[in-house]
């Protein structure tokens, strides 16, 4: 069952796995079959027990499906970056066209969670675009400060309920059945486009 359900930290309205394989706790929903995050946090697996016998626990006393919720973290709060959100990064590689960074924190919160950022050039500033160079702006170790001001779709699902791959900045595309969809896509990065194999639960 844990191959199957990722006690990763979700995001809401990010799937967690199939309602075949499990029942929706605390922070999260069910629609179309699946089960959703309602909640940044944690996915935590519960099985619920049959306290009917006084013997001890056995793998036939667990119920069949387990139960998963999405609990917040209390101790190391989820940041999200937003679009305004004022962000401290560390550029991890340059291009002509761009520079791609790691964020380190949010609105100065520390973030626990892996963010990358994409930083074009024609957004480094406001006046004589046309003569940015990233590689006299940025090099790769620099911690920089700056604003978030696009973000999109990075992960969605096709009607047929798998996970597609951004194939342009408005368009996503089933690697099952092929067919496009329009999205609002963050910017593509490189890995995002390649294929990616689906989840466990899209082969089903």
């Amino acid at each position: 069952m844990e191959s199957i359900i990722s006690e990763d930290t979700y995001i809401p309205g990010e799937k967690i796995c199939s309602a075949s394989h499990a029942r929706s706790g605390h922070g999260t929903y069910v629609r179309d079959g699946y089960i959703y995050a309602s909640l940044v946090g944690k996915a935590k697996i519960e099985r619920e027990l049959n306290t009917k016998t006084e013997n001890k626990t056995s793998p036939q006393q667990i119920t069949s499906l387990p139960i998963v919720s999405v609990k917040t973290l209390k101790d190391n709060i989820v940041v999200i970056p937003h679009i305004g959100s004022l962000v401290i990064a560390k550029i991890t590689s340059v291009n002509p066209r761009y520079a791609k960074c790691s964020i380190l924190s949010v609105n100065n919160t520390i973030v626990k969670e892996k963010f990358s950022g994409q930083i074009n050039r024609k957004d480094v500033r406001a006046t004589e675009k046309d003569k940015i160079e990233i590689g006299k702006s940025f090099r790769c170790g620099d911690v920089i400060i700056a604003r978030v001001i696009s973000l999109g779709v990075v992960i969605a699902y096709s009607e047929a309920g798998h996970r597609m791959i951004p194939v342009s900045w408005n368009e996503m595309q089933c690697p099952v059945t092929l067919l496009k969809e329009f999205r609002k896509v963050a910017k593509v990065q490189p890995e995002f486009i390649n294929y990616v194999e689906p989840k466990s639960e899209d082969k089903q």
